[in-house]
């Protein structure tokens, strides 16, 4: 509103992360422009994403060890920058 910044905390950082079941190469691309443009509205920086296929029921993304690292990494890069 009137061109205000959204939040007093300049340089804020978001991360997207995402998970779903199928495994096609294009699969993200829509939501990823979506959160982006989100981001922008919100004056936060998309500075990382973390996308995960092949997960279909709660729970199974366990199965795969480095989608869980891959996550504890993105959320260390979060809080320290």
């Amino acid at each position: 509103i009137l061109k205000l910044p959204v939040s007093p905390i300049a340089d804020r950082k978001g991360a997207f992360i995402s998970v779903a079941a199928t495994r096609g190469k294009k699969l993200f691309d829509g939501v990823r422009l979506t959160v982006r443009y989100f981001f922008d509205a919100i004056d936060v920086a998309y500075s990382d994403e973390l996308l995960v296929r092949g997960a279909d029921e709660k729970g199974e993304v366990r199965d795969q060890p480095e989608a869980l690292k891959a996550a504890y990494d993105l959320g260390r890069r979060l809080v320290e920058e």
